[in-house]
């Protein structure tokens, strides 16, 4: 990033986040008097978003100038090994939006989703210490099939690692994208990974932020998240990896000694995988989770392999908390502004964009809780429940790859790939047409149904 891409991010990261702090403020307030909930939730969502933007764009402008100039500063350094401001900054607002909530009388109910995201700090510690583990095996999948087919695997991996995936296949294949090609290889990465992250909930926060609502309302397996999310997720992420050999250069991996080894890495992140989708709300699976984001922490370098995991799991909380807060807001907002009188297949549609729209400048995971709960204010859906649900979640993971703040895999493919803000929107534009895939998708499936 040159030097004026840089200043942009600082400007914006510093406008974002004083608006945040104006928005938390006027929270705080609110509260104090005791407004209508309404009022409380707006604030609640708003100040949210704009502190969860303005942090993570801090951080890509920490990296972007290259660590050198702050790491040695007096009073900076400390702050050198931190990264996921973003994240960090959501858990914040989710501590104090709990404390204002436990605080009042007529305050929303808080459901804590601690199993949930304790199987994703279990899988996520799990994948990171099975990195290096990993990227011979990409190796070999690239000798073996191609370079689409070690990228569409990346992509899949997400159900399983989350985020990681995204440094699995960045760290293997950042040294050969063609420097012009970066940022498009970035935001057609972006798009696969974040549908690929589909098939299971455990590591996919808008799927795992919702999971027992969809148990709970819908009697959801994983066979049916399957069935109707994992199936197009999939055929999405093969078609955004066609033609992605096109942005490398003409390196190849076949004359390369490829040296697999299994070590006792993969198979904790086998382990942790498969018990987690048998039972992660067991108390063995619970504690083997703890163990293991605890081994990660004792043992890893770097603030991402000690405390990532810890923090996205937190940040999963904290969304919880901060959608309960915004309860009142989101449905009233369904009933002003989503149209009724209209067939359950526009109303599904919409639902899908609103997601996905929301998806570009909130994180995901915040969209999907947002915009299912505005689902299930519907009337519809009470005959229509699974496809309004299939919509939301849908456009969530849809919605993921438009802006870096969309996704958290964004923040690390946008940080290793050195990919500014202004060139990613640039770079999705140009597919952004591809989510009528989704729309095609849906329809049929309305009529199946």
């Amino acid at each position: 990033m040159d030097r004026s891409e840089t200043k942009h991010i600082l400007k914006e990261a510093f406008v974002e986040s004083w608006l945040g702090f104006m928005a938390l403020s006027s929270y705080i307030t609110s509260v104090l008097l005791g407004e209508s909930q309404i009022i409380i939730g707006a604030l609640a969502v708003l100040s949210a978003v704009l502190f969860m933007n303005g942090f993570a764009k801090t951080e890509l402008f920490l990296t972007s100038r290259a660590p050198s100039w702050w790491s040695t500063h007096p009073s900076l350094k400390w702050l050198h090994s931190v990264s996921e401001e973003g994240e960090l900054a959501g858990v914040l607002i989710g501590i104090i939006f709990f404390i204002c909530m436990t605080q009042r009388e007529h305050a929303p109910h808080i459901h804590l989703p601690i199993a949930g995201a304790l199987a994703l700090v279990g899988i996520m510690s799990a994948a990171n210490m099975a990195i290096k583990k990993v990227i011979p095996i990409m190796a070999f999948i690239e000798r073996a099939f191609g370079v689409q087919i070690a990228v569409f695997t990346g992509a899949l991996l997400s159900s399983l690692t989350g985020a990681a995936a995204s440094v699995f296949v960045c760290e293997y294949f950042k040294e050969r994208i063609l420097e012009e090609k970066k940022a498009d290889f970035a935001t057609r990465f972006a798009a696969a990974l974040s549908l690929g992250n589909g098939l299971f909930p455990f590591a996919a926060p808008p799927i795992l932020i919702v999971w027992s609502l969809l148990q709970e309302k819908l009697g959801w397996n994983i066979g049916t998240l399957l069935l109707f999310i994992g199936i197009p997720a999939a055929i999405y992420a093969f078609l955004m990896t066609i033609k992605i050999s096109t942005l490398l250069d003409e390196r190849s991996v076949m004359d390369e000694r490829i040296k697999l080894s299994i070590g006792y890495q993969l198979p904790i992140l086998i382990g942790i995988v498969l018990g987690n989708i048998i039972a992660y709300d067991s108390i063995f699976v619970i504690c083997l989770n703890v163990a293991v984001g605890l081994i990660a922490t004792i043992n890893a370098k770097g603030f991402h392999g000690r405390f990532g995991a810890w923090a996205l799991g937190m940040l999963l909380v904290s969304l919880e908390i901060i959608g309960s807060e915004a309860g009142e807001f989101v449905a009233w907002l369904a009933v002003t502004m989503i149209p009724t009188g209209v067939s359950t297949l526009v109303l599904g549609l919409v639902l899908f964009y609103l997601s996905a729209f929301i998806s570009h400048f909130a994180d995901n995971a915040l969209a999907s809780k947002l915009v299912m709960t505005a689902a299930i204010a519907s009337p519809a859906f009470g005959l229509h429940g699974d496809f309004l649900a299939i919509s939301v979640v849908i456009g969530a993971l849809a919605g993921g790859f438009a802006l870096i703040p969309a996704n958290l895999p964004n923040f690390p493919i946008a940080r290793i790939l050195v990919i500014s803000p202004d060139s990613w929107a640039k770079s999705s534009i140009k597919i952004y047409w591809t989510i009528i895939f989704f729309f095609i998708w849906l329809a049929g499936l309305y009529f199946l149904l």
